[in-house]
């Protein structure tokens, strides 16, 4: 994470340098703090956490649904309407998230300790 944050920085560093300026004032400054509050501070420590309890190959499966949560948020807060492909590739993405999720029935014995 440190590592793309910093080629981040780095990459967007010069057109930021160029940009005219921009002061923070009463219009944007909760648009800010929203930035660096919500998806800087605590979605990378969420994801951490759920990567911590499931494990990364668990975890990893459910980046196939942000697209998903992207079209949902899109449609309820900026009024988007969603068209049929939002909702067959959602559905197939569902799918083969809960699909990757299920547990095979039985499990092989482990051998036990002597």
């Amino acid at each position: 994470l440190y590592v793309q944050v910093a080629f981040g920085v780095l990459f967007q560093l010069p057109a930021f340098l160029l940009a005219p300026p921009s002061p923070l004032n009463g219009d944007n400054l909760p648009l800010v703090l929203y930035a660096a509050v919500f998806p800087s501070l605590f979605a990378p420590f969420l994801w951490m956490q759920g990567v911590k309890h499931l494990g990364p190959n668990r975890a990893s499966i459910f980046l196939n649904i942000m697209p998903v949560a992207t079209v949902a948020i899109a449609a309820v807060f900026l009024d988007e309407k969603p068209h049929l492909f939002h909702i067959v590739g959602g559905a197939m993405a569902l799918a083969g998230v809960m699909l990757a999720q299920m547990r095979s029935g039985a499990r092989p014995a482990r051998p036990k300790a002597a």
